[in-house]
């Protein structure tokens, strides 16, 4: 993530406003990737789960951040199943509006 800093150079002892602002950012993005990782790992990995959980916020993090995030087995399992359903649900929606178009 700290792909920002890559053409920065930090000295020892200097701070600097720019590597200090990134550094905060990345973990703020941090703190809402671990967040939205226990959301998922707990909401579905409960026996009857469902992923109302899932708001605008998580679908993007996941979006963006997916590969480094960290689910259980259970988790991960169910996550793709239901993300899965919604894309089809979603690919016949699409099917149904060209038909009429």
């Amino acid at each position: 993530m700290s792909g920002k800093l890559d053409n920065v150079i930090v000295f020892p002892g200097v701070e600097n406003k720019q590597v200090e602002d990134v550094k905060k950012q990345e973990e703020e993005v941090l703190k809402i990737l671990k967040e939205i990782q226990h959301k998922i790992n707990s909401f579905v990995s409960i026996k009857d789960y469902q992923l109302q959980c899932l708001q605008g916020e998580a679908i993007f993090y996941l979006a963006e951040y997916g590969d480094v995030m960290t689910f259980t087995p259970i988790a991960a399992r169910r996550l793709i199943k239901v993300l899965a359903k919604e894309v089809l649900s979603l690919n016949g929606i699409l099917d149904d509006l060209e038909e009429k178009y």
